[in-house]
């Protein structure tokens, strides 16, 4: 996929923004997963949600990180 790499670097910077916009909560993301767990992740959401956005992606990675704490 040509946009893989923008793909996994706004997701990055999504939970990224979202620890920022958090900091003085406690409800920070637990742990920034790598790139090759964001494909992974990405991956499989898109093929099993194909009318998904890259965002409606994100938050569900989040709800899901969330739920690991």
């Amino acid at each position: 996929m040509a946009y893989e790499s923008s793909f996994i670097a706004w997701s990055q910077g999504f939970l990224s923004g979202v620890n920022f916009l958090q900091q003085s909560g406690g409800n920070k993301v637990p742990f920034l997963p790598d790139p090759a767990t964001l494909r992974a992740y990405l991956d499989k959401h898109c093929r099993d949600n194909p009318l998904d956005s890259i965002l409606e992606a994100n938050v569900q990675l989040l709800t899901d990180l969330m739920k690991r704490k």
